[in-house]
């Protein structure tokens, strides 16, 4: 028994699929997706619910629909890279006839990525939709899958978004999200202290964040976005399209007809990219400083923060240090 069981499935989640497309072709990208991509999300206690019975209620509906969705276009992204090609003893290879002609790399490519990053806003719709009702989903909500799903700060690609317009390409943003969490450890945690960082992270867990931390919440994002795509960028995370667009990195090689190639950014375009992030990213540090000072007082345990610091040890009184 699988979220996506047959072929009906296939077909209504994706219309590149045609009806001669037999799921027991694609079984294992299925369970592929299934098992390295749903049950790390969503936890095995909530996939098993779905599993036990055909679902009787509206939202138990709903979110196998967006789940279903995101299962069938990461096996069409996997079946492109891989399921193609077929291995015997006489090596690896593809079938061609006379009405078929082979799609183009490029063609391959274009659907791929189209069918991947649908597959993660689908499941990143999924697990808001999950995170939104937690009171019904009480599997769900005492999971370790719901604790990891808000281990940051910035949860999903449309608050990603308010720092850093990445055009709602959540495959990117699943991709920076070690990054990410580096750079609010960094950055952000010395910014609010133990006090205010534990309480803050506690509401965004429960979703029951107030006004005043919607706000924090907003600026932090205005910082945080901007110097992770800047600290992503050297580790080849992030890669620019010929319209400019960041998208997720590609790891591609060869010059066979049928190995997946990705041209890179040049150096100069990366650079300038990463410098004014990081540029960017620091004035908005500096803006989140001064907005914590202004607001201390709606924040129980905040120590006030020295925006000048060369300042204080200037005025010291010591003769012997002086910083300019």
């Amino acid at each position: 028994m699988r979220l996506v069981d047959n072929s009906e499935d296939l077909k209504l989640h994706n219309s590149a699929i045609q009806k001669d497309l037999k799921i027991e072709s694609v079984r294992s990208f299925v369970d592929d997706a299934e098992q390295n991509m749903i049950v790390p999300a969503i936890g095995m206690e909530m996939y098993s619910r779905l599993l036990g019975t055909d679902p009787q209620w509206d939202k138990d509906v709903a979110l196998k629909g967006y789940l279903q969705k995101a299962i069938v276009n990461f096996t069409v992204s996997n079946y492109i890279a891989f399921g193609s090609i077929q291995l015997s003893d006489g090596g690896a290879h593809v079938i061609q006839d006379e009405r078929k002609k082979i799609a183009s790399d490029k063609k391959l490519l274009v659907l791929r990525k189209h069918s991947r990053a649908d597959a993660f806003r689908a499941l990143e719709f999924a697990v808001e939709y999950l995170e939104s009702n937690l009171s019904y989903f009480t599997d769900y909500a005492g999971s370790a899958a719901h604790q990891n799903n808000r281990r940051f700060l910035i949860n999903t690609t449309a608050d990603f978004s308010i720092g850093f317009d990445i055009r709602g390409n959540a495959g990117l943003f699943d991709s920076l999200k070690a990054v990410m969490g580096n750079v609010e450890e960094n950055y952000i945690s010395q910014l609010l202290g133990p006090v205010v960082e534990t309480a803050l992270r506690a509401a965004v867990t429960a979703n029951n964040t107030t006004a005043i931390q919607k706000q924090l919440l907003n600026k932090i994002y205005k910082a945080v976005a901007p110097i992770t795509i800047a600290e992503g960028i050297p580790y080849r995370l992030i890669e620019i399209d010929e319209q400019g667009v960041l998208a997720p990195g590609i790891v591609g090689g060869g010059t066979s007809d049928n190995v997946e190639t990705a041209a890179t950014a040049s150096t100069n375009q990366l650079a300038a990219t990463m410098g004014r992030a990081m540029q960017q990213g620091k004035n908005r540090l500096a803006t989140l400083r001064t907005w914590l000072n202004a607001n201390a007082t709606a924040f129980p345990g905040f120590t006030l923060i020295n925006e000048n610091p060369s300042a204080t040890l200037n005025g010291s009184g010591s003769p012997n240090l002086y910083f300019v």
